[in-house]
């Protein structure tokens, strides 16, 4: 299966990949051509920049096992929907990102246009009371700006969210941004791009295979830079469960 387009339109191949949370076909080899806004994708699956690059490798023979995430949720009409990641899942001033960006600034680019809304979104965004179950762990209770579910690093359009991010070690890297002044916020937001906004008293990192997330406050969900639904959500990893063409 070969995909020529940003990390949208991954995010809708990667779920035909899929029925009812399971790999149809496990044998099936994903080659992806990036051609999108964000390109974050093919930074955290750590392809080739190149398109010519990225055609020999799509049609190459060589390929490697990465992991999915799968997330369960409450879509827009109240309903409960599921579907797979291949990059990330957020909840919070992230979602709203993704929808303010979709609106007003896509035509800008993803780095710019991404970088801009979140920046303006960072200066207004409340935080909400969420919490935070990862595994069999104590519940994690606190005003969140919001929560980052990782497997590629890379997301919002170059930020480096989860810098530890592995996609082929079975763990979701799991981000909490608690409460913080927005002065605070404005002054560290360009560490998101180098990773180094993990070192901050108000970052908490995690890494976790299974994720529940709930609050009793309206917070939206965003998977792939798509506006999904909204809390109480449910995050699994599909771990080595899709085959992704690589150079090596």
């Amino acid at each position: 299966m070969l995909v020529v387009g940003g990390d949208g339109t991954v995010h809708e191949v990667v779920n035909g990949f899929a029925r009812g949370g399971t790999m149809i076909n496990p044998s099936c080899r994903l080659g992806i051509i990036g051609s999108g806004t964000a390109q974050d994708v093919i930074r955290s699956f750590k392809l080739p920049t190149r398109i010519d690059e990225q055609i020999e490798t799509a049609c190459g023979d060589h390929d490697r096992l990465v992991d999915v995430g799968k997330v369960s949720y409450v879509g827009r009409d109240g309903r409960n929907e599921e579907q797979l990641f291949f990059n990330e899942c957020q909840q919070g001033i992230a979602a709203v990102v993704v929808q303010r960006f979709q609106a007003h600034h896509k035509w800008m680019g993803g780095f710019l246009g991404f970088g801009l809304t979140a920046l303006t979104t960072a200066a207004r965004h409340r935080e909400q009371a969420i919490t935070v179950v990862v595994d069999d762990k104590p519940p994690i209770t606190d005003s969140f700006l919001g929560v980052v579910i990782s497997n590629g690093g890379f997301a919002g359009g170059g930020m480096n969210f989860a810098p530890k991010a592995s996609v082929e070690d079975g763990l979701l890297d799991i981000v909490l941004i608690h409460k913080q002044r927005i002065l605070s916020r404005l002054l560290n937001f360009p560490k998101i791009y180098s990773g180094r906004h993990i070192n901050l008293p108000w970052i908490s990192y995690l890494q976790g295979r299974n994720i529940r997330i709930s609050s009793a406050e309206q917070v939206p969900v965003e998977a792939d830079g798509e506006f999904l639904g909204y809390l109480p959500c449910t995050i699994n990893i599909l771990s080595r469960s899709l085959r992704l063409k690589s150079k090596t």
